[in-house]
């Protein structure tokens, strides 16, 4: 078995198998406009202290001109 692979899944609680399992999946091509969303939310919610509400940040996103149906 590959030992540092065992070692990191006891550290993260997550089963070897689960681990190979997520290594077999194919990546996911993003787009960079959904990513550059992705980043800005994480950024308002962290400006927030990890506080800010769906509703708050959908009111954020909209006063800097981002519109978005729902944050799901």
């Amino acid at each position: 078995t590959n030992f540092p692979v065992i070692i990191l899944c006891r550290v993260m609680q997550v089963s070897t198998s689960a681990y190979y399992a997520w290594r077999k999946r194919p990546r996911k091509l993003i787009a960079a406009d959904v990513l550059h969303l992705h980043r800005r939310l994480r950024s308002l919610f962290k400006q927030r202290r990890n506080s800010l509400g769906s509703r708050e940040l959908m009111m954020s996103l909209r006063k800097e001109g981002i519109t978005i149906n729902a944050i799901r």
